[in-house]
């Protein structure tokens, strides 16, 4: 095992806020931040590099930059649930951001506590630690950008805060966290994902998660759990949290806590307590099917049992039987895995994703300018549009997905619309060559939005 001898051991210990943002160059790999199926060594090393949320700037500059210009921050949240992902992926590369913006950018990306180790949500976490500590690595990067940014050529007073699936729910969240009021963003791009995604509960819904992990690893039985816990080989928790890990309905997610998130994110919304600032948000047309290729759904009584299991718990049988009604029997794609798999796949999909993203458009249109889209490349000749196929594009990955020219160029369409927004509010400024122009989402243009 490497020499630590420099490392204050309190950025380690769990379910604790981090401590000081560092370079990546100081660390190793985040290999913990990988899938929960994975096997690692030095797995206690590398839970502390996670502690330590790591930051990449990925640096730009234009020709016609006048000296002591500063330039704008672009800030990657990474998806994965929850459970998996890291910034060092190379889906997550922003090289190519900062090229296609001319130089108008600066990217930055972070690693932040998954699973277990980020979101363990009980009773026993919240007296004597900290609930949503991954959340707080997440700002603990945004407050190392405002600190820094001047020392890299980024301006702290123009920050984009944009993500993917749990990335984007994890910017609504920060974005409603406090009451709204969080003053380390000033934009926001939300790919597949908002506050509204999935529940928005207690800390007291997971109780059970921690028990089960407690039962698991022996620490039920000790008059400090959170501190037995602290003591748990970390490779010996990755295991034990996947096995208690429940796909459909995450165990590990961000809950309200009564300090960092005060309320359900529906009355923070409703009630107009949230971060007013630009965002662009959007999801794709098929957002369901990935969510439902386990299941074999063949009529409409399996259907109905299952969506309540798996996946919307607490749901009644009256409002059960209206979503049937407005989901009717349809054709499926070719090569579906079972009679009932379209249907259940726009089920999930507009539950998800598409309906919550439409309302927070809503919400957001009242008070500050929304730009929304729709991802509409069909990537799979079964699954469709489906969640994660716009990363290539976020990220104008041509030469990684060596897409054919058109789709090159789609994908440099829908990049420069996303740098143009960062540099300047608005991703018509600096728009790829050809392409149309974005209207803003609002009653006056009659709600409209892009598809690509």
């Amino acid at each position: 095992m490497p020499s630590l001898h420099w490392v204050n051991y309190v950025f380690g210990l769990r379910y604790l806020p981090g401590g000081n943002v560092v370079s990546k160059t100081l660390l190793s790999t985040a290999m913990l931040a990988c899938k929960l199926a994975c096997k690692l060594a030095l797995a206690e090393v590398l839970e502390y590099n996670r502690v330590r949320t790591a930051s990449t700037p990925i640096f730009g500059g234009h020709a016609n930059m006048s000296r002591g210009e500063k330039l704008p921050v672009m800030y990657w949240i990474y998806g994965g649930g929850f459970v998996n992902g890291e910034c060092s992926w190379s889906s997550f590369n922003g090289t190519e951001l900062v090229k296609i913006s001319g130089g108008r950018v600066i990217v930055v990306t972070i690693n932040y506590r998954l699973n277990a180790f980020g979101f363990l949500s009980p009773a026993q976490v919240k007296a004597g630690g900290n609930l949503n500590v991954g959340s707080l690595d997440q700002r603990a990067g945004l407050q190392w950008v405002r600190q820094h940014a001047l020392q890299f050529g980024g301006d702290p007073s123009r920050v984009t805060a944009f993500g993917e699936s749990a990335g984007a729910i994890s910017i609504g969240y920060q974005m409603i966290a406090n009451n709204g009021d969080q003053r380390l963003f000033h934009q926001a791009m939300l790919f597949s994902g908002s506050a509204l995604t999935f529940r928005c509960a207690s800390y007291l819904l997971y109780q059970p998660t921690h028990d089960a992990i407690t039962n698991i690893t022996g620490c039920a039985s000790s008059p400090d759990s959170l501190q037995c816990l602290r003591q748990v080989n970390a490779t010996t928790l990755l295991a034990v949290a996947s096995k208690v890990y429940n796909s459909a309905v995450s165990n590990f997610y961000p809950v309200v806590d009564g300090t960092f998130i005060s309320e359900t994110c529906s009355a923070l919304l409703t009630s107009d307590r949230f971060s007013k600032i630009p965002i662009i948000i959007g999801t794709n047309t098929n957002e369901g099917t990935k969510f439902v290729t386990q299941y074999n759904f063949t009529n409409s009584e399996q259907l109905a049992s299952g969506l309540i299991e798996e996946d919307m718990p607490g749901l009644t049988n009256s409002s059960l039987q209206t979503i049937l009604e407005l989901y009717p029997e349809q054709s499926n794609p070719p090569g579906a895995p079972y009679p009932e798999f379209a249907r259940a796949a726009n089920i999930i999909g507009d539950y998800m994703f598409i309906c919550p993203a439409y309302t927070t458009a809503h919400d957001y249109q009242q008070f500050v300018p929304v730009y929304k889209y729709r991802f509409n490349v069909v990537a799979d000749p079964t699954l469709g549009a489906f969640h994660t196929a716009d990363l290539p594009f976020d990220f104008d990955q041509n030469a990684l997905e060596n897409f054919t020219r058109p789709v090159a160029t789609l994908a440099d369409t829908i990049s420069s619309y996303y740098t143009s927004f960062a540099a300047t509010g608005n991703p018509n400024t600096f728009r790829h060559p050809g392409s149309i122009e974005w209207p803003v989402y609002s009653q006056a243009t009659g709600y409209q939005q892009i598809v690509y």
